[in-house]
């Protein structure tokens, strides 16, 4: 009989690491898209313009697509562009400037239009010490340097390639899914937030630091490890079921519509083996159980501290790590001794060693990927200071 085993941990977590292996790149606009709407439409200018930057105190952009290049510059008049030279009618960019604020956008509002993202590129030439707001779609932002007053950046899967970025007041970078990269932060506070993207930031200096992520590997695996606490709770409770009722004969066995477990188990001849299997598959269950549950708390706590980079995130993967080393193993060894002696041990040691090996295996590589990812998430932890919940102890 044939008593291989599968371990449901290793396999959901390897399939929530292939199926995070997800990214963003820049995509054409394709077919024709809405542009949004916007008050006051019809005092819009359209296309490219240069301005007097004495004028401006504060910059808005609404861009969808394509990319937009922010340039500092201390020149008398600065310019604002497009890559698209041939841009007219409605898919040509919008501008005002009113009251010391200048709004730019993206097409005519309302506007139904059909252009590349290689015509969308935005250069926008900016002077320092003003307020700046920039909400993307899909356009990466990019700056060599930025020195302002205060500092939005919001994009829904664009990503950001930042070089020197500094605020008076502060800095607030934020995006659906696209990375965000900064070299280097300087302000009185600093917000990053990433819902499925990486955040990379070479040096930050500040009052308030909050770095966010809530990454979508992240909840797949808290998912996942759920879905085999459950799977693994459903084939102990099978398990017992299936030992009592084999317990208790034909007689006595429960019955479901006049059908038993031991009357469809009546022609079997190595009846002590079922009942070894099913005292094995036992063992591995609730040693999956556990191994289960520790993984999902370590997901869920990670989703609430926003960030992997914690000493409690640390040692909690290397908990797990140590459990799925010491835990699959040492089920499978204690299975495999249960059957052994319940079957007479007439498989014989090399098979039970050969069971060993194939339940242990995959939980080992498991907990050494763990226990490396553990000592990355701690000097990363120690580089951002430490100071998010303590280690806990084993």
């Amino acid at each position: 009989m044939d008593r291989r085993k599968i371990s449901l941990l290793p396999l959901c977590v390897l399939l929530a690491m292939a199926l995070a292996g997800c990214w963003a790149g820049d995509s054409g606009l394709g077919g024709y898209l809405t542009g949004e709407s916007y008050p006051d439409a019809e005092r819009y200018q359209s296309g490219g313009f240069s301005y007097d930057p004495s004028q401006i105190e504060r910059v808005e952009l609404y861009w969808r697509a394509g990319e937009v290049e922010l340039v500092e510059s201390e020149e008398e008049t600065l310019s604002v562009q497009e890559s698209g030279e041939a841009l007219t009618g409605d898919s040509a960019m919008r501008w005002l400037l009113e009251d010391g604020v200048l709004r730019l956008r993206f097409c005519a509002s309302g506007a139904r239009i059909r252009v590349n993202d290689a015509d969308k590129r935005l250069r926008l030439e900016l002077p320092k010490g003003i307020d700046l707001s920039l909400h993307t779609s899909s356009a990466a932002v990019r700056a060599e340097t930025l020195e302002q007053d205060e500092i939005l950046i919001a994009t829904l899967s664009g990503g950001m390639e930042l070089g020197a970025v500094t605020a008076e007041g502060s800095v607030d970078l934020s995006s659906g899914s696209g990375a965000i990269q900064a070299e280097s932060v300087t302000a009185e506070d600093i917000r990053c937030a990433s819902a499925s993207g990486s955040v990379q930031m070479g040096t930050a200096a500040a009052g308030t630091l909050a770095v966010e992520t809530a990454s979508g590997a992240v909840r797949l695996g808290r998912t996942l490890s759920k879905a085999a606490f459950v799977l693994a709770v459903i084939g102990f409770c099978g398990c017992v079921l299936g030992l009592f009722s084999l317990a208790l004969g034909s007689d006595g066995a429960i019955h479901w519509g006049g059908v038993t477990i031991h009357g469809v188990l009546t022609g079997v001849e190595e009846l002590g083996s079922v009942r070894a299997a099913l005292a094995g598959w036992l063992i591995l269950c609730a040693g999956e159980a556990v191994l289960a549950k520790f993984a999902e708390r370590y997901f869920r706590n990670e989703l609430t501290a926003g960030t992997p980079f914690t000493l409690a995130g640390a040692g909690e993967l290397r908990r797990l790590g140590i459990l799925s080393l010491v835990l699959p193993a040492g089920c499978a060894a204690a299975a495999c001794l249960v059957e052994g002696a319940a079957a007479g041990f007439s498989g014989g040691a090399q098979e039970i060693a050969g069971d060993l090996w194939q339940d242990g295996g995959a939980g080992i590589a498991l907990g050494v990927m763990f226990l490396a990812l553990s000592l990355l998430c701690r000097y990363g932890a120690e580089q951002a200071g430490g100071s998010q919940g303590e280690t806990p102890s084993l």
